[in-house]
């Protein structure tokens, strides 16, 4: 026997509607942890503070079955903070304007949510980008299912990482080819700077260090020439030293060798800086 799919409505959410909300969250949280999600939402998210920030820009909802709420969810303008940068991937546009949809949480007896849900976004823009957790494989089901395209990782402002979608309508896709190989180019561009801005950094400090090297190299070696190391050492020798003192320097041939190889690496270094 074929079962009916609800009609669901959809209506702004509002701030005497957060009580609700949050019982949503929380159904919604249960089935991630039934499912092995084990970390996406802890207890304290989505809060009553959030869902009143997605309230207070207008991009917050509420679907109902009758006048049961059943689903919850938000829909807002792009651009995302968090989406400005993503890894291992790329947008499949990144210069029309987009909404972004969050918190999705909804009763577990209540089914076609998402379906719904995504065409009312549809109607608002056919740009649309999600992110969700890469344990949330029901969320990652129903996006392949529904058109979206995996793009990438993305970090939110806390750092943790979340597998990023995008889904386009035919009539938003970019026509402008010589665009889309411009981005690709410049894409490729910033890689290679900030390639060369780390590795410059690095080479920075490298030198900073050899710098600071070369005057260690100095005062051993004067140390070690002028008879004072000869000096401590026979110190040493005859137990006229602390036992607790750290005297790496007075080994017979460390100090030799150590003074040996840097020498040796100096030499090689400006024959190959010269």
């Amino acid at each position: 026997m074929k079962m009916n799919t609800p009609t669901y409505s959809i209506r702004p959410a509002e701030a005497t509607d957060i009580p609700v909300m949050l019982q949503l969250a929380a159904a919604a949280r249960a089935i991630m942890r039934k499912s092995g999600n084990l970390s996406q939402w802890p207890d304290s998210y989505p809060s009553a503070e959030v869902f009143q920030r997605d309230i207070d820009r207008g991009g917050s909802f509420l679907m109902l079955d009758g006048e049961r709420p059943v689903a919850t969810f938000a829909c807002l303008p792009g651009p995302e903070p968090t989406y400005d940068r993503i890894y291992d991937g790329q947008w499949l546009d990144d210069e029309q304007p987009y909404l972004v949809v969050h918190r999705i949480a909804s009763l577990p007896e209540a089914h076609g949510v998402f379906h719904t849900m995504l065409d009312y976004c549809a109607a608002l823009s056919g740009n649309i980008r999600i992110d969700t957790h890469r344990d949330n494989h029901i969320m990652q089901h129903l996006l392949e299912c529904h058109g979206f395209t995996y793009c990438g990782i993305i970090l939110l402002a806390n750092g943790d990482e979340r597998l990023a979608y995008q889904r386009i309508s035919p009539q938003h896709q970019p026509t402008d080819h010589g665009k889309a190989d411009r981005i690709a180019r410049i894409r490729q561009m910033e890689q290679s700077f900030d390639r060369l801005t780390a590795a410059v950094e690095k080479l920075s400090a490298a030198l900073d260090a050899y710098k600071q090297a070369k005057k260690d190299i100095e005062q051993l070696t004067a140390y070690y020439d002028g008879g004072a190391w000869r000096s401590d050492f026979e110190a040493d020798e005859a137990g006229l030293l602390p036992a607790d003192l750290k005297r790496g320097v007075l080994s017979e041939d460390g100090l030799w060798n150590l003074l040996s190889e840097c020498h040796e690496l100096i030499e090689l270094t400006d024959a190959r800086l010269s």
